[in-house]
């Protein structure tokens, strides 16, 4: 099986602010443990969780929302992930974007605050509603039919909810599948991955 897909640049996130939060009650269940760090000369943070969320993980945004760039380098694998769905969510003072992945290695990603959004590879301009747009990348990621299945998830234009007004899917290209968040105005937001199942999730926060 061959999977195309191009090298990340090595991150050079060098942690000068590192937060770890993790507790837990008493059935065993735990919050993600997340990890914050954040280069003041590249201006680029990244935000990690391992453990399984609890229901009042939905309660709070996760990790430390801000207006950096997000970056989490790539180990690149031949365990492939695949987007499988991508749904949205409004709670009490932050909003949320999920990424459902298929089992397989843990993703990286690239994510920044854009002025205009162009379709990976083409260039071609992307349609998404706002005037604040959040270009995410996710990697590791192959086309399904390199897997032998079906694509769970065709590109196009998904549902937002609250401050998010909707997520255009555009492409998966030379392992990196993009996707446009958005937005009314430009907002605080933290990116971790969580695990069983594999997501990457997008917290925006508001008052």
């Amino acid at each position: 099986m061959t999977a195309y897909r191009r090298p990340l640049l090595p991150a050079a996130l060098t942690a000068a602010a590192l937060l770890l939060v993790a507790c837990g009650n008493g059935g065993g269940s735990s919050t993600p443990t997340t990890t914050t760090a954040v280069d003041p000369g590249s201006g680029t943070s990244t935000v990690t969780a391992t453990a399984n969320p609890t229901a009042t993980a939905d309660e709070r945004p996760l990790g430390q929302p801000d207006l950096l760039p997000k970056a989490q380098e790539t180990q690149w694998s031949e365990d492939f992930i695949i987007l499988d769905n991508i749904r949205a969510g409004s709670h009490d003072g932050f909003d949320r974007v999920v990424f459902d992945l298929t089992d397989g290695a843990d993703p990286g990603w690239q994510i920044d605050y854009v002025d205009e959004p162009r379709q990976q590879a083409s260039g071609n301009p992307v349609d998404v509603a706002g005037n604040a747009f959040l270009h995410v990348m996710i990697t590791n990621t192959t086309y399904p039919f390199e897997l032998g299945i079906e694509d769970p998830l065709e590109p196009g234009t998904f549902p937002g909810a609250g401050r998010v007004n909707e997520i255009a899917y555009t492409s998966i290209f030379e392992g990196y599948t993009e996707a446009y968040i958005g937005l009314d105005e430009q907002l605080p937001y933290s990116v971790t991955l969580l695990h069983n199942p594999t997501r990457v999730v997008i917290d925006f926060e508001h008052q």
